[in-house]
Formats: structure tokens, sequence, C-alpha cells
């Protein structure tokens, strides 16, 4: 395991502060602490495992964006919404690409493709990275090329959109990423980031039920505030904020699933948060649209921030 000890969104010192108890309900049942950066108001798993020890996280039947054939009834309801969704990223991703019209696609974490095919089969040219190698394995059968990695083994060249659905939470190296990413994207290009939001109605009601917390996986847990500040830090800006109305329903089905609950009481829920959501804009999963706007910050040369050097590691 590790413990972060400066806030990797903000790089404050000494502002992470114990905020609530979270158990993986998903596999192990362990149970992790979250912490509040003070700062700009990131939640972290902290500690967490390390990415060498992250894996046994992942290895289960249910883990959805790894697999095609998970089972149970959340998880087919979760397909049929996927496929809804997939024609909604394309619409927004075709709108956002301005004078950088090439064409060109990366999905960072891109599972096993499902999302990447659909662009590809809209005339993209698209590019894959996964760090899961099943996974990866899958996306590359079903495109029918190469899928990376790593962000390292990208080559060079811009992309005109870059995305990450629902992936920035679960990245180590999140600073190095941001950063790799960016400098791949074109000056005139865009990075979309779909992120579950601990601000919403849905999470206050649930607490430590909450299935977006979906702890060790999930390493972040971002509010827009948290956003603005990592992409700002990058010489980047965030352009739009927008719903992922299904996502409310999706994880809170998935939160009654796991309190034994009532899963009508999940849509219901559902419903609601979607409904306060339409007055200050907090739902379940945000959408944020980010264009380059200059240099990154200025870095401190006391910390140039590998992630590694925050980590304290424990035994």
């Amino acid at each position: 395991m590790e413990k972060l000890t400066v806030c990797p969104v903000c790089r404050s010192e000494q502002s992470l502060r114990p905020t609530l108890t979270v158990p993986d309900h998903s596999l192990t049942g362990e149970v992790f602490t979250l912490e509040r950066c003070e700062t700009c108001s990131v939640l972290l798993t902290n500690p967490r495992p390390n990415s060498a020890e992250i894996g046994r996280y992942y290895d289960f039947p249910e883990y959805i964006s790894h697999r095609d054939d998970a089972p149970g009834l959340l998880n087919w309801l979760y397909q049929q919404a996927r496929k809804w969704t997939t024609r909604q990223k394309l619409n927004l991703i075709s709108r956002t690409l301005g004078s950088a019209n090439s064409r060109k696609l990366l999905d960072y974490g891109c599972g096993t493709g499902f999302f990447l095919n659909a662009a590809k089969e809209s005339g993209w040219e698209v590019s894959g990275i996964e760090v899961d190698s099943l996974a990866r394995k899958a996306a590359a059968e079903r495109l029918g090329q190469q899928v990376l990695g790593s962000v390292d083994e990208l080559p060079d060249g811009q992309f005109s959109v870059i995305t990450l659905w629902h992936v920035m939470e679960h990245i180590h190296e999140l600073d190095r990423t941001i950063g790799k990413l960016l400098h791949h994207l074109h000056p005139e290009g865009t990075l979309v980031v779909a992120v579950p939001n601990p601000l919403a109605a849905d999470a206050t009601l649930y607490g430590d039920w909450w299935a977006a917390y979906d702890v060790p996986r999930h390493l972040y847990h971002f509010s827009p505030k948290s956003v603005r500040e990592l992409m700002s830090r990058h010489g980047a800006t965030v352009e739009q904020q927008l719903p992922q109305v299904l996502d409310s329903v999706y994880i809170s089905l998935l939160s009654e699933k796991y309190r034994k609950g009532n899963l009508l009481t999940g849509v219901l829920n559902g419903i609601r948060s979607n409904w306060k959501a339409r007055n200050n804009g907090m739902y379940s999963s945000l959408i944020y649209v980010i264009k380059k706007t200059g240099q990154p910050a200025k870095r401190d040369s006391a910390a140039s921030f590998v992630e590694s050097a925050q980590a304290v590691t424990r035994p």
C-alpha cells in the first residue's frame, strides 16, 4: 500500500484530512479511507494499493468495463444503456472538432473497445490505450488493430480529440498522464473527461454505500472545482460541463444492490438526484469538455511531481 502526502491535483501539502471510510462492496470487503484536500476539494482513496497491487481488485466477473459478458441484470442494463450513450458520445466529440478537423481520436482506457469501434465505423481514425491485458486483447480483436498498453507507447503526433470515459479516477500517475495526453492533443483539439461527482445528491444520500466511490479501484473522486484546478495547472481550461443523466439511476441501482435494498427505490433515487441537479448542475456523473489555453503552470523544481516522490510506500 502507498500513502499520498501531497495532493496530486493542487500539490498542497498538509491539506489532506480523513473524511469517510468506505468498504470495497464489489469484491474484498476491505475498508478504505477517503481523504479530502482542503484546498481543491478532491477526495482521495488514501492509503491505496500501489500500481503493482491494484490488479487483483479488478479481477472479478462483474467488472463491466473489462468484459462484454459480465453476468447479472444490472450489467445487462448497463450494456443496453451503453449503446445509447455511445451515440451521444459520438455526437459530442463531432461537435467539439473546431479547426482540429483531422478526426484523429485517442481513447485512453478504452476497455474492450466498444466506443472506439463505433467511432471507427463512423469514420474516425482511432487509437486506444488500455492497461488491462485481457481487455486490451479484446479491444485489439474488435478493432482489428493494435491497442497500446501505456501512454508512453504513443508515437509522435497529435490527436484532434482525446477521451477518458470514467478512467481518470483510476490513474495512479495522474499528473504525468494528463501532461502526456495534453502534449499529444492538437492545439485546437479537445480533451473530453467523464468522472463521477461526489457532490451529487445520490452520493450524499447513500454515503459509504455510494457505488461510484468504488474503492480502491477509484483512486480519486473529483469535484468540478478539482477538475478545473488540475487542468489549469496543465495549461487547459474546462469549457463545458455536461451531465450523464443515466449514471445516477445506474449508480443508485448498484448502491441499493450493495445495501440489499429495493431496486425500485434505486430508480426513484436516481431520478430524484437528476431532478435536484437541474438547479445546481451536480449530476451523479459529469462530462468535462477541455481545451488547451497555453503553457502549463511552472513546476516547483523541488517537486517535479513524479508521483512516486509523493507516495510513502507501506508494506
